[in-house]
């Protein structure tokens, strides 16, 4: 639509290119060279990052030899490199004033003004689940978040970023419900993770945490504090969801506590979680055989757990295709699969056993990066596993670490076959290439936390420090 942001841009361009047009006088000339500043700005709606900085630089030193060259007469005008040079000299000149002014200047709560967002598909974890969804996320290197942590990082079993719940299973595709109410955090424990992560745009309102939360999400910046207590909500699940779309980069800061007590949250989630699954006839029938040789619910788990481990299922980044019965085919036929595949049928073979289970979405992992010390969580990184009630409380089984317990402690590439298509910042020997990806995300992300994220609060905190 008009009003979007690209197309607005676009027809600003249009009319100062019909200003120049009608431009006779010095007036019209200095005219054009502020409406030129103006547009200067307008990249920094699309990409705020070091090298958009950088690009705009040799503009604003041609703009203020312009502007230079329009103050004089025609029969004194300089060498244009001359202007060029007083130009640049004035811009070294002015750092010093705009570093004090960015850093005291009071500065807003919020953005004082914003424009419409333009939606586009974004990479990320959907809402449903089904064969194949997860692999194919799985083929991409973009970065889902960032995460500074306060101390050392969790060790890599303990990195699940607990995303999309997923209750109803309609025999292929898992899907959320709606979530009324509250869930519970966590109690603080002894082995507390603090951490700030850095939220890629996805156009989803859900938002990614280490399992079990113990602290509510605290935004950085461009809400006050009034709504910040609001923005985000904890669902009896579990699962963080914002208000609105995450449509811009989002800062938020909390805290985690692995491997903490999850307890039911009520009758109807255990309700929903017990229904057992349509189709696949043949999970059904082994799961009542496995049910009357197994009769307490860890024994059962256990057996399940084994059989995958020991019946020679592989873990794979290129399934087969599954078009009916996808449990069973996976299950009795193909034995091939990825995380979807081991947590669809895990969480099917324990509900047609009478055991309350669902599904949980997210990301399993994250590669530390040495230049800046802050773990990078991409969607290769994507994971799905399933959480079952026992002794009354929900805990966490994940069937592709019995299968492949690499892909957990090392990463997904070496958990794969060779000759795998894995992702290139994905895989244990990316080289020099992959290095340069790391120095360059470091400063990306040093620009973004540092300078675009000066925010209201880190200013108040440095003028108390100070």
């Amino acid at each position: 639509h008009l009003a979007g942001r690209e197309p607005s841009v676009a027809f600003l361009f249009i009319l100062v290119g019909i200003k120049f047009l009608e431009s006779r006088t010095r007036r019209d000339g200095m005219l054009l060279v502020c409406l030129a500043s103006f547009l200067l700005i307008t990249p920094f709606l699309t990409s705020q990052s070091p090298f958009a900085a950088v690009m705009a630089l040799p503009a604003l030193v041609v703009l203020g030899g312009a502007l230079a060259a329009l103050d004089r007469d025609a029969a004194a005008m300089p060498p244009w490199r001359a202007t060029l040079r007083r130009s640049g000299a004035m811009l070294l000149q002015g750092l010093p004033l705009a570093a004090m002014l960015f850093f005291l200047f009071p500065r807003l709560a919020a953005p004082l003004w914003g424009l419409p967002q333009d939606y586009a598909a974004q990479s990320g974890l959907s809402d449903t689940m089904s064969p194949g969804m997860i692999s194919e996320l799985s083929l991409s290197d973009a970065v889902a978040f960032r995460v500074d942590f306060d101390g050392p990082p969790p060790p890599p079993a303990r990195r699940y970023w607990r995303g999309p719940v997923l209750t109803r299973f309609d025999g292929r595709t898992w899907s959320a419900l709606p979530q009324r109410g509250v869930g519970a955090l966590a109690a603080a424990g002894a082995t507390t993770y603090r951490y700030t992560v850095t939220l890629e745009p996805s156009n989803k309102p859900w938002l990614f945490a280490l399992a079990e939360l113990s602290q509510m999400p605290q935004l950085s910046g461009g809400f006050d504090d009034d709504a910040r207590g609001g923005f985000v909500l904890l669902t009896p699940d579990r699962q963080l969801v914002t208000r609105g779309a995450v449509t811009q980069v989002l800062r938020y800061t909390a805290a985690s506590v692995p491997g903490a007590r999850a307890p039911a949250a009520g009758n109807v989630d255990v309700r929903l979680a017990s229904q057992p699954a349509r189709g696949n006839p043949r999970t059904r029938e082994l799961a009542r055989r496995l049910r009357a040789e197994h009769p307490q619910d860890r024994d059962y788990i256990a057996a399940v757990l084994a059989m995958f481990r020991d019946e020679g299922f592989v873990y794979t980044l290129t399934p087969p295709l599954l078009p009916t019965d996808p449990v069973d085919m996976f299950l009795f036929d193909e034995r091939r699969g990825f995380c979807e595949h081991f947590a669809s049928a895990f969480t099917v073979l324990l509900r047609d056993a009478g055991i309350p289970a669902r599904v949980v979405t997210g990301y399993q992992g994250g590669e530390i990066n040495p230049r800046g010390g802050y773990m990078i969580v991409r969607q290769s990184d994507a994971h799905a596993w399933s959480e079952a009630l026992v002794d009354g409380e929900w805990q966490r089984f994940d069937p592709t670490a019995a299968v492949a317990p690499s892909r957990i402690e090392r990463g997904m590439a070496s958990a794969l076959p060779a000759g795998e298509p894995v992702p290139l910042f994905a895989r244990l020997d990316g080289g020099w290439l992959k290095s340069a990806q790391l120095a360059l995300d470091a400063l990306n992300h040093a620009w973004r936390r540092d300078i675009v994220g000066f925010k209201d609060a880190r200013q108040r905190d440095l003028s108390r420090d100070l």
